[in-house]
């Protein structure tokens, strides 16, 4: 069991269609927290062309802007917020359904006749004993009461 998963191992499990199914469902619930009222049907066909399986995520910005600015009919300047919000979201969400957007920072290695991926000079932590594993964890602090109880407490007794 490896402690953490990557896209690559995401890819794995899933179809190019379920990628890009999950990324416009993403794209969609997007686009309409941000004010903008996405129509699907435009909006896939503005993704057809991109390679989203290989990570083209400079193609992926250009269709969103392209549906923003020529379907949608969006001001300049709320597209450019739009596209820097989304960016940042990208990083994380591609990730999520198994596109590999930093594809040159991964390196892949067979050991014990498992693969092993390390991503961002990361390397991975093969668990063989869960236990072992939790308890070399750090412990938190807990949670900490706001108010002392003593300002509570009451002085004398009700009767």
């Amino acid at each position: 069991m490896l402690a953490q998963s990557s896209a690559a191992s995401i890819a794995k499990k899933t179809t190019p269609q379920d990628q890009s199914d999950k990324i416009l469902t993403m794209l969609t619930q997007f686009l309409n927290s941000q004010g903008v009222a996405a129509d699907a049907e435009k909006l896939s066909a503005r993704l057809e062309g991109v390679n989203i399986a290989g990570g083209d995520v400079e193609g992926l910005v250009n269709a969103i802007t392209a549906h923003l600015v020529q379907d949608q009919k969006v001001e300049a300047e709320k597209v450019k917020e739009i596209i820097e919000q989304g960016k940042a979201v990208m990083g994380t969400v591609l990730p999520s359904v198994g596109v590999d957007v930093t594809a040159s920072s991964i390196r892949s290695e067979v050991k014990g006749g498992e693969e092993v991926v390390a991503v961002a000079g990361k390397e991975p932590e093969v668990i063989t004993d869960v236990h072992a594993f939790k308890a070399s964890l750090g412990v938190s602090a807990g949670a900490r009461a706001v108010r002392d109880l003593s300002e509570f407490e009451e002085g004398g007794s009700k009767l």
